[in-house]
């Protein structure tokens, strides 16, 4: 299973805490969500995103889980996802929020390179 964070750089790096602790879920995968988006507002091609996401290591045959903050930015993800043609894909409604705000989950404090 792949963990695919969509939130906004600043978020995934801890830049921005928008709940107790700022950071990611161990492991994960990250790119902006608006990365799905074309400059137009409407989802880029399906040929477009199947690209940009196996770029990033994620593949079709994989279990891939997106979570942003409360799981309406990761939804856009999701949706982006099956229009590439992964099917394997579960939305974490509960997302950052929920993981983060249990201290007994761990987090990653990851840092700009």
């Amino acid at each position: 299973m792949r963990i695919f964070d969509v939130r906004t750089d600043e978020e995934y790096f801890g830049e921005r805490v928008r709940a107790r602790r700022g950071g990611a879920l161990p492991g994960a995968i990250h790119l902006d969500w608006m990365n799905n988006v074309a400059s137009s507002g409407a989802f880029k091609s399906p040929a477009e995103l199947r690209t940009a996401f196996e770029q990033l290591g994620l593949r079709p045959d994989a279990d891939i889980v997106p979570y942003c903050q409360g799981g309406y930015r990761s939804a856009n993800a999701y949706y982006a996802l099956r229009l590439a043609g992964f099917n394997r894909v579960r939305n974490y409604i509960g997302s950052w929020g929920e993981w983060e705000n249990r201290e007994d989950l761990p987090i990653e404090c990851l840092r700009r390179k």
